[in-house]
């Protein structure tokens, strides 16, 4: 409940910045996936890259052919990522939009570990 409470008010990039970290590179290894995420809500397209068990994202597209382009406002993606809602059930509800690889989505999702709630940054 408290990483709900703080991740909502990062800026989209630094958000990003988290899921990075999450990323496993065990799960990821050899993959390679390009994702357009759209949020209408904030006027904001951010483009995902995972190459080599690294994700990188810029906040601008770049162009290059996309795997999947997900459109959802960020309230809602944020309620799939960190609250565990059902992306794919917004996509069928028609919260949200998926063009391109169906599947592209929820097998990056599959590289994204959940933070650990009761990790302490600092220790006594």
């Amino acid at each position: 409940a408290k990483l709900m409470a703080v991740v909502p008010s990062l800026p989209t990039s630094s958000l990003f910045d988290v899921v990075a970290t999450q990323l496993n590179p065990e799960r990821s290894a050899g993959e390679e996936l390009r994702i357009a995420m759209i949020f209408p809500d904030r006027n904001e397209e951010i483009e995902i890259q995972v190459k080599n068990s690294v994700l990188t994202h810029r906040s601008k597209l770049t162009g290059k052919e996309l795997d999947a382009t997900l459109t959802i406002d960020r309230r809602a993606f944020l309620a799939g990522l960190l609250g565990g809602e059902s992306i794919a059930l917004k996509i069928m509800s028609g919260e949200a939009q998926m063009d391109g690889d169906p599947f592209a989505f929820s097998e990056f999702a599959s590289w994204i570990d959940q933070p650990d709630p009761s990790f302490k940054i600092v220790a006594p």
